[in-house]
């Protein structure tokens, strides 16, 4: 009796070990495989933070052509979204630029100022300082 008893309980305890090591072995392949997948949405965000730092610079040193046509602005066709914020103090304080690409989500996903709400978000900073 004493016998199967153990061998019982070795079962048990060996399958409780080798289930507990699959299902953290499938936990790290999830996070592997999320993030391949975010690579793209990634690089998405980071090109669309790169067009609001282009756009904002843009409106800085060619504000004649950007007055003329009052309705030029960024327009993102593939999910994505960029916000860009500027601090122009006077000229002794130089400028500050901020610029935030969205990606990811799906098309219904709207994008409204101010917020990011895709999952994939990559910033960038410009800090013009004056001579």
């Amino acid at each position: 009796m004493q016998k199967g008893q153990v061998m019982l309980l070795s079962v048990l305890i060996i399958s409780g070990a080798v289930l507990g090591a699959t299902a953290i072995a499938g936990l790290l392949m999830l996070y592997q495989v999320r993030q391949a997948t975010n690579i793209t949405l990634s690089m998405q965000a980071l090109f669309a933070a790169d067009a609001g730092v282009e756009w904002e610079l843009f409106k800085l040193f060619k504000s004649d052509i950007v007055s003329e046509n009052p309705d030029l602005e960024i327009k993102m066709t593939n999910n994505t979204c960029v916000f860009t914020s500027t601090d122009l103090g006077p000229i002794s304080e130089g400028f500050r630029l901020r610029s935030i690409g969205c990606a990811g989500g799906g098309a219904s996903v709207t994008c409204r100022p101010n917020s990011c709400p895709r999952p994939v978000n990559r910033a960038f900073e410009v800090v013009l300082e004056a001579l």
